[in-house]
């Protein structure tokens, strides 16, 4: 698979300075752009797209933002300086307090010159974004320390699916209105938007017809304090975002479901691995493909939730072919009733006052992710009675093409034996 991937696409770093480093780094910043040119530093506002608040409000309140980019095209790498004086509440002595900080985000794909922008980044990258990492902060200033002198402050996990190559024969739309009508976990919330348009009905046909210019129809999003969901049509954001990519044409069936762990789950993380036994490297492991797998399967299931999706009435055909008892058939069929009637898992949740109700409600969706069927139903418009769930599609489609990988390094390897038998040597 090209572009149906796993892994994750930026990460921000950070490494805490004394007040007098950040001001020496500060003025190394704008000595570098006065001698080379490569480089801008412009200090940042509230009002500005690209502040955000590091640390606690009782910091941000007193700081100042620098922000310290590239001149020319974009290079998958920017800084943000933070200078802020003592940390309020503390007695130090000099050089102990450090609440200053410099903070990097790295899109490794294009800060590595790999110019593709679809596909997820994975493990096989870090070596040489610490290489060029290091490279550039010797370039700017020394304070800037190396890449092993930094901490996690975000990683934006994410998967790609692309419908082409999973064999999801449906509009990007489709899922988009699907994967909406999904659960929402304690602690998280939907934010407010202004664009109350109807909802997608299904009736369009083909990529070419899509509104990809309608946020409504377009993203997923749920906040929290320490994790985001970020569920979008990739063809619709780079239009937006990045219209003169070159990859575009190739994103017009592609969704990615993004998990962005923020600073505190970001924090707790690098804690627990810390604390592994046999614990090596925390880059590497905190990138790695399993740490990656882990989390996106565990926030996809918590939500989207694993099963295929069905008509309301192709799902009752399902449940009624496995002979199950009737009172639980019937709590099955109630279930998804309630959902469709809903329109959706969150919705249906809060309707259910009584705590019996409640807990009959979480048992029924177990048991449909046991039979496979998604609890949210296909609405009747979409004209369509099954859609395979993205996540199944991608895992049956990576074990086919592991198997193929298996096949043709055992017949090469036949092959090489069989040349070696007449005086030949690789």
């Amino acid at each position: 698979m090209k572009f149906t991937s796993m892994g994750y696409h930026t990460f921000n770093i950070f490494h805490k300075l004394t007040l007098e480093e950040g001001d020496t780094l500060l003025n190394d910043a704008y000595d570098c752009m006065k001698r080379t040119g490569a480089i801008r530093v412009r200090p940042l506002k509230k009002n500005d797209d690209d502040y955000t608040d590091e640390f606690t409000d009782k910091l941000s309140s007193r700081s100042r933002y620098f922000l310290i980019e590239y001149t020319k095209a974009y290079k998958g790498l920017s800084w943000l300086l933070r200078l802020t004086p003592k940390s309020p509440g503390f007695i130090t002595t000099e050089n102990e307090d450090r609440p200053c900080s410099i903070k990097a985000r790295i899109n490794p794909k294009p800060f590595t010159g790999i110019q593709e922008y679809l596909a997820a980044a994975n493990a096989d990258y870090l070596d040489e974004v610490e290489k060029r990492f290091n490279t550039e902060t010797a370039k700017i200033s020394p304070v800037m320390g190396r890449f092993e002198d930094y901490e996690f402050n975000r990683i934006d996990y994410c998967i790609n699916f692309s419908f082409r190559e999973l064999g999801i024969n449906c509009d990007p739309l489709c899922i988009m209105e699907l994967f909406k009508r999904s659960n929402i976990p304690k602690h998280f919330y939907r934010p407010y938007t202004k664009n109350k348009g109807a909802p997608f009905d299904g009736k369009t046909a083909g990529t070419a017809s899509l509104p990809a210019d309608d946020p409504d129809l377009n993203r997923f999003i749920l906040f929290s304090n320490s994790v985001n969901i970020n569920c979008y049509y990739k063809y619709a954001q780079l239009r937006k975002d990045f219209l003169g990519c070159p990859d575009i044409k190739d994103s017009t069936d592609i969704i990615r479901f993004e998990v962005q762990c923020l600073y505190p789950k970001a924090y707790y993380m690098s804690k627990a691995i810390r604390n592994r036994d046999g614990f090596t490297n925390l880059f590497s492991e905190m990138l790695s493909d399993e740490t990656s797998t882990g989390i996106i399967v565990k926030y996809f299931e918590k939500i989207i939730r694993r099963g295929d999706y069905y008509s309301l009435p192709e799902a009752v055909k399902k449940i009624q072919a496995h002979n199950l008892s009737s009172k639980v058939e019937s709590r099955l069929i109630n279930t998804l009733v309630h959902i469709s009637k809903c329109g959706g898992i969150h919705n249906a949740k809060l309707t259910l006052v009584k705590p019996e109700l409640l807990e009959d409600f979480r048992r029924s969706l177990r048991e449909l992710a046991v039979l496979k069927i998604n609890p949210v139903t296909i609405p009747e418009g979409f004209g369509i009675s099954h859609i395979p769930n993205p996540l199944d599609a991608y895992y049956v489609k990576f074990q086919e093409e592991e198997k193929v990988a298996i096949r043709e390094e055992w017949q090469l390897n036949n092959l090489k034996d069989c040349i070696k038998e007449f005086g030949y040597d690789f």
